[in-house]
C-alpha cells in the first residue's frame, strides 16, 4: 500500500501545484483587466465631459456597469440621471448654501428671555431648601447645600 500511496500523493501534489499556479495567474489577470477596464471607464467618463475623480463623474463611475464605451456610458448618464454631455471637461460641484439667519427670529428670541419670569419665587425655593436642610436626612441636607452653593456661583457669573 505505501508504493501506491506514494505515487497517488506524488501526482495529487503535481496536480495541486499546477492548480494553484493556474489560479495565481488567473487573479493576476484579473487585476490587469480590472486596471484596464477602470482606466477605460475613466477615459469615457472624461469623453462625455465629467471628472471621473471628483463630483458627478466620480458617482457615475461608482455607479456604471455596463459598456465602457463613451456612447454606453453617455447614455447611461442621460436616461438614468438627464444628463448631457457637453464634450469638455467640467467639475459640476454643489454650492454650499449658508444658512439664512432671520433677524425677526434672533429679535423674538430675545424678547422672550426679557419678559420671561418664573412662577416660583427665590424666597420659596430657599425657604424649602432650607426646610430639607433642617428637618431632611443628612444625604438631602448635602444636596440641598450644595444646590444653593451652585446657585450662588451661576449668580455671581
Amino acid at each position: 500500500m505505501d508504493e501506491f500511496d506514494g505515487l497517488d500523493s506524488s501526482g495529487a501534489r503535481a496536480m495541486r501545484e499546477t492548480i494553484d499556479r493556474k489560479n495565481e495567474e488567473n487573479a493576476k489577470l484579473h487585476a490587469e483587466l480590472s486596471s484596464f477596464k477602470d482606466e477605460k471607464l475613466n477615459d469615457a467618463i472624461r469623453g462625455i465631459g465629467l471628472n471621473p475623480e471628483n463630483g458627478f463623474g466620480k458617482a457615475l463611475k461608482q455607479v456604471y456597469d455596463g459598456d465602457v464605451t463613451i456612447e454606453a456610458v453617455s447614455e447611461f448618464a442621460k436616461t438614468e440621471y438627464g444628463y448631457e454631455p457637453t464634450g469638455k471637461v467640467q467639475d459640476i460641484t454643489q454650492s454650499e448654501q449658508q444658512p439664512v439667519v432671520n433677524d425677526d427670529a434672533r429679535s423674538r428670541v430675545a424678547a422672550l428671555d426679557a419678559n420671561s419670569t418664573s412662577d416660583v419665587s427665590d424666597d420659596d425655593v430657599l425657604s424649602q431648601l432650607q426646610n430639607i436642610v433642617t428637618k431632611g436626612s443628612t444625604k438631602d441636607a448635602i444636596r440641598a447645600k450644595l444646590t444653593l452653593m451652585e446657585d450662588d456661583e451661576n449668580v455671581s457669573q
